[in-house]
């Protein structure tokens, strides 16, 4: 975004973060991403996330298209990576095998004390870290060569470049994200947002750490600077957020506004599914609280898939005779449910399950 930056930014400070609203839509509108294409495509964006240090503060990726609110961090320059750090940044998106050649040449350099040759080196791939623009480009052209191979197609998968809007750190910020996750539930697809398993409200309440980090962050914007951030639990933080999506998430029902005949006619006003009144009501009272029963369903979602849950012993058990009888070869192995309360207690680290594919952690679109 270099020229760009410059013209567009003019009155932003360059040394602050900047939130931004990004949208693209599929070529002509199409549905044409599955279920398939939208796991690969969350696995890419958060592959190039960690390579350009751009964070994700939310997402949702409909079947025609896709939203993202992003917070770009201030340029960042060559000699400010050290050569580990550097590396890691590569390993999000290339090879073990290329990453392991530009370490051997990085330590050629380094031996040779050629800081000259290590900076330019360093910015050939610096230059797209810390910028929108290169990081939409490289996430949407790496996902058009994924589709198009698996497909069977050529040409270009989407409608035009991309749209972005700047948005105010804070209560804005927090809104934006609201009005994304809501979109599924927009569309008539689920009847709640958790339900919609490509969309960053739905990865948290799953207990992903990267997606619960990010609505906490959009919490800490809401506080003035200078002014110490309140400390909230993970819990609180997510709480505190369904209500504001339900309290944004409201159905309307032009039918019950006030319109004059002209605006009826020209059917300005359209009905837009969300939340009942008796759903929001019932949000609030309950403090933004999921019951057990729904954190259980956003976390084994994946139950009717081939999943094993219980103790580690249990777990490793089932996976020991499974391999047996397969490839014996296979990685399989108990992972620890997050998030997980056992006794009113949190329990991490004590109960296990065992999923065959990851996709199907966090629902199934309906």
């Amino acid at each position: 975004m270099n020229k760009n930056r410059k013209l567009f930014l003019a009155g932003f400070d360059e040394e602050s973060p900047l939130v931004m609203h990004c949208v693209s839509r599929v070529v002509d509108r199409q549905f044409l991403l599955g279920d398939e294409e939208r796991d690969t495509f969350i696995q890419m964006m958060r592959m190039y996330e960690k390579f350009c240090g751009i964070r994700i503060l939310s997402y949702c990726v409909m079947s025609n298209h896709f939203h993202i609110l992003l917070e770009i961090p201030p340029r960042i320059e060559a000699v400010e990576l050290g050569d580990e750090e550097f590396l890691a940044k590569l390993a999000a998106i290339y090879s073990d095998r290329y990453v392991q050649e530009i370490r051997m040449l990085m330590k050629k350099l380094n031996k040779n004390q050629a800081p000259k040759a290590m900076r330019e080196l360093k910015e050939k791939y610096t230059y797209r870290m810390g910028d929108m623009s290169q990081f939409m480009k490289s996430l949407k052209q790496r996902f058009t060569q994924w589709y198009n191979k698996k497909h069977g197609r050529r040409g270009t998968l989407w409608e035009e470049r991309f749209s972005a809007t700047a948005v105010s750190a804070g209560r804005t910020a927090r809104m934006v994200a609201a009005y994304i996750d809501l979109n599924p539930m927009r569309a008539g697809i689920v009847k709640d947002p958790m339900d919609y398993r490509w969309c960053g409200y739905a990865e948290a309440v799953g207990g992903d750490p990267l997606a619960i980090s990010a609505y906490s962050h959009l919490h800490e914007m809401v506080e003035r600077k200078g002014v110490a951030v309140s400390k909230v639990s993970d819990e609180e933080v997510m709480q505190e957020y369904r209500i504001l999506m339900a309290e944004e998430g409201q159905e309307s029902d032009p039918d019950a506004l006030p319109m004059t005949q002209g605006q009826r006619a020209s059917k300005t006003f359209k009905r837009r599914r969300g939340y009942s009144r008796e759903e929001i009501d019932a949000i609030i009272e309950q403090n933004g609280k999921l019951s057990k029963s729904q954190l259980l369903r956003c976390k084994t979602r994946y139950f009717s898939n081939g999943a094993v849950i219980g103790s580690k012993v249990f777990v490793d058990g089932f996976l020991k005779n499974l391999k047996s009888g397969s490839n014996p070869d296979r990685k399989m192995a108990a992972k620890p449910m997050r998030r997980i309360k056992w006794n009113g207690k949190v329990a991490d680290g004590k109960i296990f399950s065992y999923r065959d594919l990851q996709k199907d952690v966090y629902g199934s679109e309906i």
